[in-house]
């Protein structure tokens, strides 16, 4: 019975399941499966973010079903989660300058009023970033938009609603950087 047991557990150690599978994408080592609320999600895609010529961070879609349609994306139902992977450090201010400016050129003068309130949560809920950082925006619905940076939780938007105006900055029509989006949609 001891060897059944130490055999079986030798199997279940060099047998990966899916989710422990990565992929290299601009030099970042990501999951190609996550797990958000209870629910299994595949990498949908990676991009780089780049301003100017400075590389800023890898960006990933991980959802419950790839597409490279970005209004399919948009109104797909379930969880969502979009990884950055700093590859600079960024200060708060230049963050939330960014998060502005892509707001501003992908929602309608109603949409940023509507949201107001969950745009300026969101703006205090980002830090500085150092080089290596990793900060997750997931999107659990009944739960809202929590976000994460470094594993640290920074709070929850509680209105499920935001999750597609605040997808917009990456996958928008007029996305901050159209590689970023091409590469978030899987091209």
């Amino acid at each position: 019975m001891r060897r059944f047991l130490i055999t079986a557990s030798l199997l279940l150690l060099f047998t990966a399941p899916a989710s422990a599978q990565t992929v290299k994408a601009h030099g970042v080592e990501l999951p190609t499966q996550a797990e958000l609320g209870g629910e299994q999600l595949t990498l949908n895609g990676a991009g780089l973010r780049k301003k100017f010529m400075f590389k800023v961070y890898v960006g990933s879609l991980y959802l419950q079903e790839k597409t490279s349609d970005a209004d399919q994306v948009l109104n797909m139902e379930g969880p969502k989660r979009v990884r950055m992977d700093l590859l600079r450090d960024v200060d708060q201010d230049t963050l939330n300058e960014a998060m502005a400016e892509g707001l501003q050129a992908n929602l309608t003068d109603a949409e940023r009023e509507q949201f107001s309130a969950e745009i300026a949560q969101f703006n205090g809920m980002l830090d500085d970033g150092k080089k290596g950082d990793q900060v997750f925006i997931d999107y659990v619905p009944g739960e809202g938009i929590r976000i994460t940076h470094d594993g640290r939780d920074k709070g929850t938007i509680a209105n499920d609603e935001f999750h597609r105006p605040l997808l917009k900055l990456w996958i928008g029509p007029n996305p901050s950087d159209k590689n970023l989006k091409q590469g978030m949609l899987g091209g």
